[in-house]
């Protein structure tokens, strides 16, 4: 069965909160595989490695300020997600610009920010 539906607000959940604080976290994988082929239809022999990673992003908005922290994280033993090391991108207290949650509604809608 096909259905169609348009989408008028996709993502509602991350919606803006009219400008109010708020805190928004998302675990994300990052699984990157070089499959380029030649001519010959063989792999490249300067492909990259293959890479595996995990990330945290944590971002929010309080006072006006937003901030944004991309972590890399880890699975300990018991299955719960660790932090990994210091932040790839560490920005707190921002007051330029727009916010991540409105970069992150933008990306996955195909919109601008």
């Amino acid at each position: 069965m096909t259905t169609n539906r348009t989408i008028t607000t996709p993502f509602p959940e991350l919606a803006d909160f009219d400008g109010g604080d708020y805190e928004f976290c998302v675990d994300i994988s990052v699984d990157r595989q070089d499959i380029r082929r030649g001519p010959d239809g063989d792999l490249l022999a300067d492909r990259q490695e293959p890479f595996f990673g995990t990330y945290e992003m944590a971002a929010g908005r309080l006072g006006g300020r937003w901030s944004l922290m991309v972590s890399p994280t880890t699975t300990d033993e018991f299955g719960d997600i660790q932090n990994a090391g210091p932040p790839l991108v560490d920005l707190r207290d921002q007051t330029a610009g727009p916010d991540p949650l409105a970069l992150l509604r933008a990306l996955l809608t195909g919109g601008g920010a």
